[in-house]
C-alpha cells in the first residue's frame, strides 16, 4: 500500500472521527476525498508536494466527478487555504459541466473575506463571520482540536439564504484547511418553521388546559352537522380526555334542559341555545354567555355557559359550562352586606350613607350632561320630639316607621333616604318627576286628615334641578329645605 493511499485512508478516518456536531454530521466522506483530490490537482500552483500515486487515479477521478455533482447541488463554494500565507483557491459547483471548477484565487483568503463581507453576508450576521474568519481565531481553534463552524446568512440574488461554514485540517502537521460553504436553507428555514410550531403548540396547549380548569365541560360543535364532541379535563394527567359525543347537540342540549334546568331559566335556556338564535348571536358578537341555574339534589346550582365563534374554523364553535355557583352565593351575599350597609335599621329606608353615594352619583352626572330632569323633595316629621318627650321613644320610633311608609307610598317610583332622626329626602324623576305637584299636593291632603287624627304629619319642600343655577345636588336640596321650614310652620298653624 502507497503512503498516498495511507494518507487517504487516515484522511478519511479522522473525518469520522472528528463528526462531533451537527454540521459536520451532514458532510459526507466524499467531500473529503475530493478535498484530497483537489489538493492534488492545485498543489503544483501552490507549491505543494502532496500527490497520489498513478495506481489510484482512476479510482479517484471516478470519485471526483460523482462529489462534484453533489457539491454542485449542496455546496455554495469551497476553498482550498494555506492558513500560514494566506494562499487560496476558491472552488464552486457548476451546473454547466456538473463539476467543480475554479473560481477565484488570492494571496490572502482572510483579508479578501472580510473585504467582501459586506456585499455578500446578510447584515445581522456579518458579527459572525468576522469572528470566525480571523486567522488566529482559526489557528487557536486547530491548536485546540476545536471545530470552526456558524451558520448564517448570505445574499443570494437579493435575499437572505442560510448557509453552514465549516473548516477542516487535512491532516496533523499540515498547514492547510478546506473551508467549505454550505446552503442549508431549506433545512434551517424548515428547524425554525418545526421549533415555531412546536412553540405555538405547547403555548396552545398551556392555554387551553388554563382555560379548561374553568369549566366543568368543553363541547366541540360542528355548525353543520350539528355533531360534538364533549371534552373534560384530566387534571391529573394535565390533559383534556374525550368523555362523550353526539349526532346533535341542539337536540340533545333541549332533552336534558328539561330534565335539569331549574323551570324559571328553561325558557330564556332554551330560546339561547336554538341553534338559530346562537349562531345569530355570535354573528353579533364572537362570544355569547348565559347564567342559568341548575336542579342539583334538590338545590338550584348557577351555571355559566359560554359560547366562542372559532375564528379559524368556520364549521365548529366552542361550548364550556362551568359551575359558578359559589361564585354567585358569594356575591349575593356581598350584595347583601352592602343593602344592610345602606339601610335604615328602623325603618328600612336608604339610609345616610346611600343618600351621600347616591349624591355624589348625580354631582357625576350633573357634571357631564347639562339635560337633567330631576327634583328633590325634603320632607320632616312633625313634633317628633314632643311625641318622644311625652310618650316615649318607642312612640317616636312609631312615628318615624309610619313616616317612611306614608312617603313610599306616595312617591312610589322613587327611593326614600333617612338622612336625620326626623328628616327624609326623595329624589324624583321619571314619572314621579312629572307628576311631582300631584304628589305633594297628596302628602299635604293627607296631613290634614292626620292633624286631624293625630297620626303623623310630615313637613315637605319641593325644588327642581336648575342647569344654569345649580352645580351640585346640594344646590337643589338647599332651596327644598328651605321650602320644607315654610311647610312647617304652616302645619303648626
Amino acid at each position: 500500500m502507497s503512503d498516498k493511499t495511507i494518507i487517504l485512508k487516515r484522511l478519511t478516518q479522522r473525518a469520522r472521527e472528528s463528526s462531533n456536531s451537527k454540521l459536520l454530521d451532514q458532510v459526507n466522506d466524499d467531500f473529503f476525498v475530493s478535498a484530497l483530490k483537489k489538493v492534488s490537482e492545485v498543489s503544483n500552483k501552490l507549491g505543494f508536494n502532496l500527490m497520489l500515486s498513478e495506481k489510484h487515479s482512476n479510482l479517484f477521478d471516478e470519485i471526483n466527478l460523482k462529489i462534484s455533482r453533489a457539491l454542485m447541488v449542496n455546496y455554495i463554494s469551497i476553498y482550498y487555504v494555506n492558513i500560514n500565507t494566506g494562499e487560496y483557491i476558491g472552488y464552486s459547483g457548476s451546473k454547466s459541466y456538473g463539476m467543480l471548477k475554479i473560481e477565484e484565487n488570492g494571496t490572502n483568503f482572510f483579508e479578501d473575506s472580510l473585504n467582501n463581507l459586506e456585499k455578500v453576508i446578510y447584515e445581522e450576521d456579518r458579527p459572525i463571520v468576522r469572528k470566525i474568519i480571523n486567522k488566529e481565531y482559526i489557528q487557536d481553534c486547530i491548536k485546540n482540536n476545536k471545530p470552526v463552524e456558524a451558520i448564517y446568512r448570505l445574499i443570494v440574488n437579493g435575499e437572505p439564504t442560510y448557509v453552514a461554514l465549516r473548516t477542516i485540517r487535512l491532516a496533523e502537521n499540515d498547514s492547510n484547511i478546506i473551508v467549505g460553504v454550505r446552503n442549508m436553507d431549506k433545512q434551517t428555514r424548515s428547524e425554525m418553521q418545526a421549533k415555531h410550531d412546536m412553540e405555538q403548540n405547547i403555548t396552545y396547549t398551556n392555554i387551553a388546559l388554563a382555560l379548561a380548569k374553568n369549566f366543568v365541560s368543553i363541547y366541540y360543535v360542528n355548525t353543520v352537522t350539528n355533531g360534538y364532541i364533549e371534552y373534560n379535563l384530566d387534571s391529573e394527567a394535565q390533559k383534556l380526555e374525550e368523555v362523550s359525543s353526539g349526532t346533535d347537540f341542539f337536540a340533545d342540549s333541549i332533552v336534558n334542559a328539561k330534565k335539569l334546568v331549574f323551570k324559571d331559566d328553561l325558557d330564556k335556556f332554551l330560546n339561547a341555545l336554538d341553534k338559530n338564535n346562537l349562531m345569530s348571536a355570535l354573528k353579533v358578537k364572537k362570544t355569547f354567555r348565559l347564567t342559568y341555574r341548575l336542579i342539583n339534589n334538590g338545590a338550584n346550582t348557577y351555571m355559566s355557559l359560554v359560547a366562542v365563534d372559532l375564528i379559524k374554523d368556520a364549521t365548529h364553535i366552542l361550548i364550556g359550562v362551568s359551575n359558578i355557583d359559589e361564585q354567585k352565593r358569594k356575591e349575593r351575599e356581598l350584595e347583601y352586606e352592602k343593602s344592610i350597609a345602606r339601610t335604615d335599621g328602623l325603618t328600612g329606608a336608604n339610609n345616610k350613607f346611600s343618600y351621600l353615594e347616591t349624591e355624589d352619583a348625580y354631582n357625576n352626572r350633573i357634571r357631564s350632561s347639562s339635560d337633567l330632569k330631576f327634583a328633590v323633595a325634603v320632607c320632616d316629621i312633625n313634633n317628633l320630639k314632643v311625641t318622644n318627650d311625652t310618650l316615649g321613644h318607642v312612640a317616636g320610633d312609631r312615628l318615624i316607621k309610619d313616616a317612611k311608609i306614608l312617603l313610599s307610598s306616595i312617591f312610589t317610583n322613587s327611593s326614600v333616604y333617612r338622612v336625620g332622626g326626623d328628616e327624609f329626602a326623595i329624589i324624583l324623576e321619571g314619572k314621579d318627576f312629572d307628576n311631582r305637584f300631584e304628589l305633594v299636593k297628596k302628602l299635604n291632603e293627607t296631613n290634614k286628615k292626620n292633624k286631624a287624627t293625630g297620626e303623623v304629619v310630615i313637613a315637605v319642600g319641593l325644588s327642581d334641578y336648575n342647569k344654569d343655577t345649580d352645580y351640585v345636588l346640594q344646590d337643589v336640596f338647599t332651596r327644598a329645605d328651605f321650602l320644607m321650614f315654610q311647610n312647617k310652620d304652616e302645619l303648626k298653624k
